[in-house]
């Protein structure tokens, strides 16, 4: 729930603590405790409730896109595992993994054999590829009811290097932060989501959309033409004059307190 409050104001870096960091927490509960899905229904509530619609702008999410949102990054998803589903295929790979050292500590073996890690290297292979194939099922299944736009939206998501904004980590210095607008507008482009505030028409007379404003000569976004010789003059300053920056774009107040005037 505090993720949630700092997902209000800043999405996508309350998104990476969540990634890599608070949902490693669980998985060792996942994978040491067995019968546990009956329990993480409040874990899941909390997920699904507060956490997913504070990252992604939205009020709330269908069965459909939770599930999709279960999925590792590179097929679309966005790395947020129900735990209630995935509790039990955690354990099974704790168990098959762990076997072959757990035969060895029954056994007092004072020194590793060689055929343990053998068996180990397999076992985590046979997981590996299990998993891919859950993966694999779970994407035919969602294709099979969503709308021919979102395939097509999960098609090009699932290409090579498509999702890398999302597994990296939110560092400014390198642009690889996004403010909670432009998460919020990334999200919407990712799931063919309707992004808030558009005009209704555009300026050439056609309907405003996404789609229209990616492609329209005449209106569709103008400044990010106008952004491209902005940052041009920016880098060329940078190089005769020092702490030079361009003012970032004005956000929304979502819970903000700007105690200075401004």
């Amino acid at each position: 729930l505090i993720l949630s409050l700092i997902a209000k104001t800043q999405p996508h870096a309350a998104y990476c603590a969540f990634v890599h960091g608070v949902s490693g927490l669980w998985t060792f509960f996942l994978r040491t405790i067995p019968d546990i899905s009956s329990l993480l229904q409040p874990l899941e509530d909390a997920v699904r409730l507060h956490f997913i619609p504070s990252i992604t702008g939205c009020d709330s999410i269908t069965a459909t896109e939770r599930d999709i949102f279960a999925l590792p990054a590179r097929l679309c998803g966005l790395a947020i595992p129900n735990p209630i589903v995935s509790a039990p295929f955690e354990y099974y790979s704790s168990v098959k993994i762990t076997a072959p050292l757990v035969s060895c500590i029954m056994s007092q073996c004072m020194d590793l054999p060689h055929s343990t890690l053998v068996d180990q290297k397999q076992a985590k292979a046979t997981i590996h590829s299990l998993r891919q194939q859950l993966h694999s099922s779970e994407i035919v299944r969602l294709k099979a009811i969503l709308p021919p736009a979102h395939v097509r939206s999960m098609a090009l998501n699932s290409e090579q290097g498509a999702s890398s904004w999302l597994s990296v980590l939110p560092i400014s210095d390198h642009g690889f932060a996004l403010h909670k607008g432009a998460f919020h507008d990334a999200m919407c482009l990712r799931y063919n989501w309707q992004p808030s505030n558009l005009p209704s028409h555009c300026v050439c007379g056609s309907s405003f959309t996404t789609d229209h404003a990616l492609t329209c000569p005449t209106g569709g976004f103008p400044s990010v033409r106008h952004n491209d010789l902005r940052d041009f003059t920016a880098n060329l300053l940078t190089e005769v004059c020092p702490n030079v920056c361009v003012e970032p774009p004005l956000q929304a107040l979502t819970g903000e307190l700007i105690s200075h005037q401004t």
